[in-house]
């Protein structure tokens, strides 16, 4: 996730790049992949909780709740919730 609006998908073995996550109109605060790789999570500056499928780089939901930043995103072990902080003094959860 990026100042530059972006999610860019990396190997870690190689460093070559894979793809981008496409649609955002915001800073990317945070992100947090689910247990199984399945799903990525990202929390932005336009208050949204924006949920992936990293293997196509297609957006799956955009969860609105938030009033301000989103400044952290993080998956129950299980996969089935996701937790979301935000600038508005709030936690969030979401079904994934």
């Amino acid at each position: 996730g990026s100042y530059d609006k972006t999610v860019r998908l990396w190997n870690p073995a190689t460093g070559e790049y894979l793809r981008s996550c496409a649609g955002l109109s915001s800073t990317v605060l945070a992100l947090a992949f689910s247990a199984d790789g399945a799903l990525l999570a990202s929390g932005c500056r336009d208050t949204i909780v924006r949920l992936w499928n990293p293997a196509m780089g297609a957006l799956v939901c955009a969860c609105k709740g938030h009033s301000g930043a989103v400044r952290a995103v993080t998956f129950a072990k299980s996969g089935k919730l996701l937790a979301s902080g935000s600038e508005d003094k709030t936690m969030r959860l979401w079904d994934a």
